[in-house]
């Protein structure tokens, strides 16, 4: 019983996500988000770059990376964010994007940070990790980053499975109710919809119980380098 558990646990943590992965996709972002910034900024006239990037950097490295490249595309993750909110309004309305997009690059600073900005942070990949890819395909798809979009929701719809099998797994091998295990069911509080369609699809004989628990976040973020 103790080996066969050893193995199960030892296939859960070579399929689940990891830290250094999730960060290479958010770096994936930076150039597309640079463009995007770019052809939102540059036809403000020919001080774009000084009015609408530079003003909007809060970090000193960064600001000398900038004035000496002259380049948007030269910005870090966080950088290009911080410049987005600053020119929020004229790009949403530029644009028709809704208020609630502005959450969204909020969540972004979030999980950049996260995954990217602390290097020896520890991080519960099975339970934030799908959440997280929910953030990153909902930004995409706000600045037109299709192929990622597609890229992130492929991921993300692996992840769900992943955790619905380990939760199905679980729950035949416990005594205790699977419904008890609120941490467990807590991993499918995505659209229900969409999750009751993945799991149908994939688990078809399976019974699974999940408990919608949309994830919190700060309404306060910091901006770190």
């Amino acid at each position: 019983m103790i080996t066969a558990e050893r193995h199960s646990k030892n296939e859960e943590t070579a399929s689940m996500l990891d830290k250094e992965t999730i960060g290479k996709w958010i770096r994936e972002l930076k150039l597309p988000l640079a463009l995007y910034l770019k052809s939102n900024l540059k036809p403000s006239g020919p001080e774009w770059f000084k009015n609408g990037v530079l003003e909007h950097v809060r970090s000193n490295e960064m600001s000398r990376v900038a004035e000496r490249s002259g380049d948007i595309t030269s910005l870090d993750e966080i950088a290009l964010l911080g410049v987005f909110l600053g020119n929020w309004q004229g790009i949403s309305e530029k644009n028709n994007i809704p208020k609630s997009f502005k959450d969204t690059i909020y969540r972004m600073i979030e999980i950049r940070n996260k995954y990217i900005g602390h290097a020896g942070l520890i991080l519960k990949i099975n339970e934030t990790g799908y959440k997280d890819l929910d953030t990153l395909i909902e930004f995409t798809e706000g600045i037109g980053a299709g192929e990622l979009q597609e890229k992130f929701q492929l991921e993300r719809d692996k992840e769900i499975i992943r955790l619905a099998k380990n939760i199905k797994s679980k729950g035949d091998s416990y005594v205790e109710p699977i419904e008890a295990k609120e941490c467990k069911a807590e991993v499918l509080s995505v659209s229900a919809a969409e999750t009751i369609h993945l799991i149908e699809k994939y688990l078809v004989q399976d019974r699974l119980y999940y408990i919608p628990n949309p994830p919190l976040w700060r309404d306060e973020y910091n901006l770190q380098d």
